[in-house]
């Protein structure tokens, strides 16, 4: 008898500690989860952010830069280093409007297809040309084409990177309708949106109706920084 109630203590205690191993376990890796998470929305009441990723359209660049100025509001800019490069002129023109500036990579490439050590050299080259032309790093990255894998949050983490993504999709690269652009960019409004977008003839068509729909809610355009 006494036994079979040392046998049961003993049982009992690896229950417990299986179940303990287990919840520790889950704990750290939600945590590690949390920590490698990309930002979605923003969290601050009544504000929004304008981002443009950019690899191409220079030309349009510029007018989206002046629609900005003339409604006095910020906007996020991920560069591609490789764009940047080619058009030193045009990012100093993004500096010295004080509009918040973030890597796009270098290349263009599918970070979800890239192992720990090519995210890390494709950051590094792009955070190199960007310091150089830009003046100063930065520490926001959208991955193109919004792929990303566990090693690029790894390789961005490790680097001091936030990820982000967004809330509304214009999808302008593809379409050039200016009524769905608008659509797309202010259906369903919400605190902390965050609007993708490129430099296209189309964008800059529905640039100010954008604005002006959200302005009109009482919204406040932030950069993606002041997002976070």
């Amino acid at each position: 008898m006494k036994r079979k109630s040392l046998i049961t203590i003993a049982t009992n205690a690896v229950i417990v500690l299986v179940i303990a191993t287990l919840a520790v376990t889950a704990l750290v890796a939600s945590g590690q989860q949390a920590a490698f998470a990309p930002l979605r929305q923003g969290t601050r009441q009544g504000t929004v952010a304008l981002t443009f990723n950019v690899y191409l359209g220079e030309e349009y660049v510029r007018q989206i830069v002046d629609i900005l100025d003339h409604y006095q509001i910020t906007a996020t800019f991920f560069l591609g280093g490789c764009w940047v490069k080619k058009h030193p002129e045009t990012c100093q023109i993004l500096v010295q409007n004080r509009l918040c500036i973030g890597s796009h990579g270098y290349s263009h490439q599918d970070h979800s297809r890239l192992d720990y050590a090519a995210n890390i050299a494709e950051l590094n080259k792009a955070q190199a040309i960007i310091t150089e032309v830009c003046g100063a790093p930065t520490n926001l990255f959208a991955p193109p084409s919004g792929a990303y894998g566990d090693a690029l949050l790894k390789a961005a983490q490790d680097l001091g990177y936030s990820v982000i993504m967004w809330t509304k999709d214009t999808i302008d690269w593809r379409d050039q309708d200016v009524d769905i652009l608008i659509s797309r960019a202010t259906r369903n409004r919400q605190a902390g949106d965050i609007i993708l977008m490129h430099p296209t003839a189309a964008t800059v068509k529905a640039l100010s109706a954008i604005i002006e729909t959200y302005l009109a809610d009482g919204y406040t355009f932030v950069s993606v920084a002041d997002m976070i």
